[in-house]
């Protein structure tokens, strides 16, 4: 496929997707308040992440987010075959996921972008206790 092909029709899918958004969400989003309601509507929640400023807030994110996810883990290790559902496992694995990942791309974002050295280096830290805990999991 020739670049200048290519170039068009990823400009043509580009607006076709923006255009769907439009219909789908029955106008153009302004604000955060304007996305905060029409992602509403799909049972979701749209807010700016909540960044760890000081070396301590890091190192509490992470132990917190450890220990919420292996209290999810424990309790999904004991649930009562018989009562396994779609919802109290995948899903519930999913969203274990989710928030861990969030962290995890907090602390990275601010790994890379953090002005002050100190932050910048317990993040690393922190990112290399999350990946070493994520790498634990396939043992559980």
């Amino acid at each position: 496929m020739h670049v200048k092909t290519f170039f068009i029709l990823a400009t043509l899918c580009l607006f076709t997707g923006c255009q769907s958004f439009q219909r789908q969400t029955g106008g153009t989003a302004q604000t955060l308040t304007d996305y905060q309601k029409m992602a509403a509507r799909f049972h979701s929640v749209i807010s700016f992440p909540e960044f760890e400023t000081t070396t301590n807030a890091i190192d509490s994110s992470v132990k917190k987010t450890i220990a919420t996810a292996n209290a999810a883990l424990d309790h999904l290790g004991k649930l009562d075959p018989q009562k396994v559902t779609f919802e109290n496992t995948i899903r519930a694995l999913d969203d274990t996921s989710y928030q861990a990942n969030l962290t995890a791309n907090r602390l990275g974002l601010i790994k890379e972008t953090s002005t002050n050295a100190a932050v910048r280096d317990a993040a690393t830290e922190a990112t290399k206790v999350l990946q070493e805990w994520a790498v634990g999991l396939d043992y559980r």
